[in-house]
């Protein structure tokens, strides 16, 4: 649902929201949507899953490009940053 997310993340930005908030719901309801597409057609549930994600991808990077003063960078933002870690002892 990684990709789904990238849609959501950059909505958040270009709305002005707080993008971690805008990033759970638009998530949960590209899960749904998928979901009811999957009960709703006779196609496999592995294409549609394809379609859907590939499609909220190609979205999302179209609108990332919209983007101008954005300083922070989309893919820490989903995936997270392995140099924020810190030692727990």
């Amino acid at each position: 649902m990684g990709h789904s997310a990238l849609l959501g993340i950059v909505l958040g930005v270009l709305l002005q929201i707080e993008p971690l908030w805008m990033l759970l719901p638009f998530t949960l309801a590209f899960g749904l949507a998928v979901l009811y597409l999957i009960d709703q057609t006779d196609l496999w549930s592995d294409s549609i899953l394809s379609i859907v994600l590939s499609g909220t991808l190609s979205i999302g990077v179209i609108l990332a490009s919209f983007i101008q003063d954005y300083r922070g960078n989309l893919l820490n933002v989903l995936f997270g940053n392995i140099l924020a870690v810190n030692q727990l002892i």
